[in-house]
Formats: structure tokens, sequence, C-alpha cells
């Protein structure tokens, strides 16, 4: 249980950190013929949360699901229980180190004008690498671990 935890509070982290990288867009400005201009304005918001929501909705909407069906068969074995934590954890770090990276690159020295664009690559990528976190974590939040005595627990 509390590995299934300190793995949603990863993702509840990642998720928390791109919103904050979200809206330092909305507080930076740039100076674009001596005025200050903010890099994305109100209109922009809708679209940039969009993009979040479809790279990190689908994500935890399936992991806290699998949690609660429990459709995998009870893990007896608990070395195998860490080794299906790893991997859920490896490939859950990997992804939104990726996520992340995109989204807060336009900070990095990327023209300002390209941060919506940052972000539809964003939700391109991590629907296309969705197969490597999909399936380590469904199956590690979907298998009852050992000695859990009530479903979704």
């Amino acid at each position: 249980m509390k590995r299934r935890l300190v793995l949603s509070v990863v993702w509840m982290c990642a998720l928390l950190l791109a919103v904050l990288i979200t809206e330092a867009y909305f507080a930076r400005t740039v100076t674009v013929m001596d005025q200050q201009v903010h890099i994305l304005t109100a209109t922009s918001r809708v679209a940039a949360y969009e993009a979040l929501a479809q790279i990190y909705g689908p994500m935890i909407l399936l992991m806290g699901s699998a949690w609660f069906a429990k459709m995998f068969k009870e893990v007896t074995d608990s070395a195998v229980e860490v080794m299906r934590f790893r991997l859920a954890m490896a490939s859950t770090l990997l992804y939104n180190a990726i996520m992340l990276g995109m989204l807060a690159a336009p900070h990095f020295g990327s023209p300002e004008g390209m941060v919506l664009s940052a972000f539809d690559d964003a939700r391109k990528v991590g629907l296309a690498l969705a197969f490597l976190l999909a399936w380590p974590n469904v199956h590690y939040f979907g298998a009852k671990p050992p000695g859990e005595s009530a479903v979704g627990t």
C-alpha cells in the first residue's frame, strides 16, 4: 500500500509541477518594442490546460481505476511486488522527466511564440510514450498486493 501511495504522490507532484510551469508562462513577461508583454495571455489558458489534461488525465485515470478494480491476481511473492514497483516507478520518472522537460523548454531559451507549440508537442509525445507507461503502472496498481484484505485498500 505504501508503495502505491508513493507512486501516486509522484504522479500528483509531476502534475503540480506541470501546472506551476504553465502558470509561470502567464506570469512571465518579455520586452517587445519597449513594452512588457506576457509570454502567454489569458486567451491561451484553455489551450495550455487542455494539453495538460491530455498528457496527465488518461494516465492518472487508468492507474486510479486499476487501483480500485484489482483486475490482476494477487501477488504472492514480495520480490515480484518490488520488481513491479521499480518498473512502474522507472517508467513514471522517465515519462514525467520527458514531459516536464518539454513543457519547461521554452523557459530556457526557446522563442516565446513557441510555448503552445511545445505544449502540443509534449501532448503528442506523451500519447506516443503511453505504451511505455501504461502497462507497468496499470499492472502494478491493478494487482492485489500480498496480505491485502479488501479491494481498493
